[in-house]
């Protein structure tokens, strides 16, 4: 019987030194897939690697607790502070937001249209889909 062994990065796009070190970890190391951070500061850094990197597994990570949102602020108000960001970290998430969650899951976990062109594929959830154009 084959095994594999999945190892994966978290955070891929949050800060360029984060990205620096899944791409060192996954290039001398055993990461073999990340999660991509859509609100990241260095999102669109860690597109550029992902998109040159086809061996990384790469999947999106959910965040709503950290950093500003990559929805329209008027999309998401009641997970806002008063600076239009996300706030108190996962544990305001789950003591103050608890009723969003089914709606939020839900949309985030429907079936999305896959991208006609393989290289945008990898991320199909639209919002990040939109921020992947070139």
């Amino acid at each position: 019987m084959d095994r594999n062994l999945i190892v994966n990065a978290d955070d891929l796009g949050w800060t360029a030194g984060v990205n620096r070190g899944i791409a060192e970890a996954h290039r001398n190391g055993i990461v073999t897939s990340a999660s991509l951070l859509a609100n990241g500061r260095a999102f669109e850094e860690a597109v550029e690697f992902a998109r040159a990197t086809r061996d990384l597994g790469v999947g999106v990570h959910l965040n709503l607790s950290d950093g500003p949102p990559v929805a329209p602020r008027e999309a998401v108000p009641s997970l806002l502070n008063a600076s239009g960001a996300f706030e108190g970290g996962p544990d305001g998430l789950l003591f103050h937001h608890q009723p969003v969650f089914p709606r939020i899951i839900h949309r985030a976990a429907a079936p999305q249209k896959p991208s006609p062109n393989a290289s945008e594929s990898r991320f199909n959830n639209p919002v990040i889909a939109n921020r992947c154009q070139t």
